[in-house]
């Protein structure tokens, strides 16, 4: 478990300086990225209920030790925030903030 956090941490740094601020929530996708609407069901939920009341950004599915999650960036009010969620609905990772910055 300490190795995908490990992980995520890294990718969630790398993705914090590539996004903007304006860019979270404006729909931008690459070939790369998904919707919310083309995750599994019980992924979906939980993205929903981790960003309500925010803009969901981009979503990024990965494999990890063979199996997909993915990761969420979403902001709420002007807060970015990512998650990492498992396939089956588990949020393995939250951050926010200066966590993301570190």
């Amino acid at each position: 478990m300490a190795m995908i956090l490990d992980w995520f941490k890294v990718a969630a740094i790398l993705a914090a300086m590539a996004l903007t601020s304006s860019a979270v929530g404006e729909g931008e996708r690459d070939e790369k990225t998904s919707s919310v609407d083309t995750v599994p069901a019980v992924v979906k939920a939980t993205i929903e209920r981790e960003s309500k009341g925010g803009q969901l950004g981009k979503i990024e599915p990965a494999l990890k030790n063979g199996v997909t999650v993915y990761f969420v960036q979403y902001s709420v009010n002007g807060e970015q925030r990512m998650l990492l969620v498992a396939s089956d609905g588990q949020v393995l990772e939250r951050l926010s903030g200066d966590d993301i910055d570190d």
